[in-house]
């Protein structure tokens, strides 16, 4: 469907193109934590534009990959936070209910093994 697109939308991919390939490299080097975060994150979002046209899908998944070591983990955390506070509460409250029993129903578990080997 993209190669229907008017000559005006295809001279701006080009331009997309060789920013992507010639100047945003340089800046995944930059010595600047914004830098090298707004670069990935640019990356990425001209791999994905490319994935929603159809052409060469896996390189540019592999394109989008080492991208994702641009970000630190502060970056990741303050994106991910709300998710890994709900899976911790989650895993908190799935641990109280499922592996808190009482102390003496082992010990019961425990003897009666005890009495089946006891027992044969």
């Amino acid at each position: 469907f993209a190669h229907h697109a008017p000559a005006e939308v295809h001279t701006f991919e080009v331009f997309l193109t060789l920013f992507e390939q010639l100047v945003l490299p340089f800046g995944f080097l930059f010595p600047i934590r914004s830098v090298r975060i707004v670069a990935g994150i640019l990356e990425i979002f001209l791999q994905c534009c490319i994935l929603a046209t159809g052409n060469y899908a896996w390189i540019n998944f592999t394109a989008i990959l080492p991208c994702i070591s641009l970000f630190d983990d502060q970056f990741l955390s303050n994106c991910f936070k709300k998710l890994t506070e709900e899976k911790v509460a989650a895993r908190r409250e799935f641990r109280l209910e499922k592996y808190q029993k009482p102390r003496f129903f082992y010990l019961g578990m425990m003897y009666k093994k005890l009495r089946v080997i006891i027992c044969v």
